[in-house]
């Protein structure tokens, strides 16, 4: 695309045709993203210059002049209130002793580079020179350092600590937008302990599951497990043999048989459309995952061996993780010590360790 189709483009967008406020520069930023293979940082050079901004005056503007004032502006930037970030004057030296330190510090004091959305995001070039130098000099409390990287990427305010304090689940804020954020080594992510409440029924499930398979899942709590007591339970005879213990425990003045029929009758009432214990289980299941995953908006996945973000918007992520055909999703790994790990190669942007570029 040439310069006059982006500006045609851009004054067709704007309401008078022309720019009159910041936010206009905004959609100019975006348009050139949408029609050109420029990089965020030089479209947000090209946007600069429209606004008759040069370097020396965004540096100006940033009133970074020193350890102490780069300091104070990420934290007045890219944290919620009594967020921490321990190392930002080693950071602050890093970036200074740095051949490229004037597009470093142009990246960190420019708006928000790029937009959240679904996709794997190489972390190259600048993104990638700022991402090692940030690893190398920052510790977050109840965080991980790749949260500064991202908010200073996506524009956001880092909450780790906070949130690690208050149970919300996002690690950064984007705008309106939520986001948690994991940087392994694997491609098996932990997002978080499950609600305490599905837990609870989880366990007993498996307890349940134990006694009337012999098979002993409590530990491990992997889908493949649990897929075949699943298997096993999802039989006519299986189905028969329950009812008739239940009816043996309502018929029996044995208060070990009252028990077990006792529960084995929970699993039934959980729903009035429910009528066997693998739909409760599957509805249990369900219930936890959608708590867990509708928390944030967003969900980030970074692999430090090849430096590749993969973002999944909730909505998208929800559906790959729920029960299919009364049986976990092939997208959930296990449910180890009641936390959820999900395997990122089930995912719509699948999440290898192959390079990215």
């Amino acid at each position: 695309m040439t310069i006059d189709s982006i500006l045609t483009e851009w004054s067709y967008r704007l309401p008078k045709g022309y720019p009159t406020q910041s936010r206009d520069y905004k959609m100019l930023y975006d348009i050139i993203l949408e029609m050109s293979d420029l990089s965020p940082l030089e479209a947000q050079r090209v946007v600069n210059r429209a606004q008759g901004l040069h370097e020396d005056v965004i540096t100006e503007q940033t009133q970074i002049t020193d350890a102490a004032s780069f300091e104070q502006y990420i934290i007045q930037n890219f944290a919620v209130d009594k967020q921490q970030f321990i190392g930002l004057k080693g950071m602050y030296n890093e970036i200074m002793d740095h051949p490229e330190s004037a597009q470093l510090i142009q990246l960190i004091t420019s708006p928000p580079q790029m937009r959240l959305a679904a996709g794997a995001v190489p972390i190259r070039g600048i993104y990638g020179e700022l991402y090692n130098i940030i690893e190398s000099t920052i510790k977050i409390p109840n965080g991980d350092f790749s949260e500064l990287w991202f908010a200073i990427a996506y524009g956001g305010q880092v909450k780790g600590a906070v949130a690690g304090n208050t149970g919300i689940e996002a690690d950064i804020e984007v705008g309106t937008d939520t986001v948690s954020l994991k940087n392994y080594e694997k491609t098996t992510f932990d997002f978080g302990s499950l609600p305490t409440e599905g837990v609870q029924l989880l366990n007993s499930f498996l307890e349940m599951a134990k006694l009337l398979t012999g098979q002993d899942i409590s530990k491990s709590k992997g889908r493949e497990q649990i897929n075949s007591v699943l298997d096993f339970l999802d039989t006519e005879k299986t189905e028969t043999d329950i009812r008739r213990i239940i009816k043996l425990g309502d018929d029996s003045d044995i208060p070990m048989l009252q028990n077990i029929s006792k529960k084995l009758q929970s699993f039934y009432q959980l729903d009035d459309n429910l009528d066997t214990m693998i739909h409760a289980f599957c509805n249990i299941v369900d219930k936890m995952v959608t708590h867990k995953i509708e928390s944030v908006g967003w969900w980030g996945m970074i692999i430090k061996s090849n430096k590749t973000l993969f973002l999944e918007s909730s909505a998208e992520l929800l559906p790959l993780l729920m029960c299919r055909n009364d049986r976990l999703s092939p997208a959930i790994a296990n449910f180890h010590q009641n936390k959820l790990f999900v395997l990122g190669s089930q995912l719509n942007t699948k999440v290898t360790k192959k390079p990215q570029d």
